[in-house]
C-alpha cells in the first residue's frame, strides 16, 4: 500500500490481552478493517452521487427541461 505512519489507538487492556492470546496482529487487522470501511464508504457515496443524479434529471423532465431517457427509472409509483 505504500508508506505506512505510526499511530495510536487506546483499547481496553482486556481486549488487548486477549487479542494477544489469539495472535491477532492488531495493525494489519486495523489495516484491513480501514479498508473494507473506506471501500463500504465510498460504495455509498457513488449510490448518493447516483441517486442524486436521478433525482436531478427527472426534476428535469417534469419540468419539462429534459426528455425522458429509455434507460430513466422513475421514483413516482407507476400510474394506474
Amino acid at each position: 500500500m505504500g508508506e505506512k505512519v505510526r499511530t495510536t489507538v487506546l483499547i481496553p487492556k482486556e481486549l488487548h490481552q486477549k487479542a494477544k492470546d489469539r495472535g491477532i496482529n492488531l495493525s494489519r487487522l486495523l489495516e484491513m478493517a480501514l479498508m473494507v470501511e473506506l471501500e463500504l464508504l465510498e460504495s455509498i457515496d457513488l449510490k448518493r452521487e447516483e441517486f442524486l443524479r436521478q433525482r436531478l434529471l427527472e426534476d428535469k423532465v417534469k419540468s419539462g427541461d429534459e426528455k425522458p431517457s429509455s434507460g430513466m427509472m422513475s421514483l413516482e409509483p407507476p400510474e394506474k
